[in-house]
């Protein structure tokens, strides 16, 4: 595994799940899969609101079609949890972006005994994806961690390395 990964986990090992480092490394997550998916950025906030501890607010970009879009979601809301299991040991099966996507499996009528196999194919498409822009997500996670809340065009301007270059 990537040693960008490693240091990651070692530097995060000792966080509680909604640690606001662990949560800005989780939306950011989600900003890099949907990027690379064809969502573009509108705003991601690092919330302390009890029980809403960061969001992140994407929207289609045009040219991606509607029937492409269930499938790339579907990775883009267990980007989130992968980091989760990446930096703290597991995924919290109440976080909300992992309900979404078991609803969202339910609703397309895919057997629970298939949900297993899915998770797994969704975690390694969006594993993937954050292995090829290691670089990018902590970029992101670190301005968001300084400032809270930015929007695409904020990252754009203050990263200090290329984003959203695909």
């Amino acid at each position: 595994m990537h040693d960008s990964w490693t240091a990651l986990r070692k530097a995060c090992s000792s966080l509680e799940t909604h640690d606001h480092r662990i949560v800005a490394y989780h939306e950011a997550a989600h900003i890099i899969v949907g990027e690379h998916f064809g969502k573009r950025l509108v705003e991601v906030c690092l919330d302390v609101t009890p029980g809403r501890p960061g969001y992140c607010r994407m929207e289609w970009a045009a040219e991606i079609q509607p029937d492409q879009r269930r499938s790339r979601d579907l990775v883009i809301c267990m980007a989130g949890p992968l980091m989760d299991q990446e930096l703290v040991g597991k995924i919290d099966t109440e976080d909300t972006d992992f309900q979404q996507v078991r609803a969202a499996l339910a609703i397309v009528e895919v057997p629970p005994a298939q949900f297993p196999a899915l998770l797994t194919r969704l975690l390694a498409e969006a594993r993937s994806v954050l292995q090829q822009r290691m670089e990018e997500l902590i970029e992101i996670a670190n301005l968001l961690i300084e400032h809270k809340r930015l929007s695409r065009d904020d990252l754009l301007a203050m990263s200090q390395v290329p984003l959203f270059t695909h």
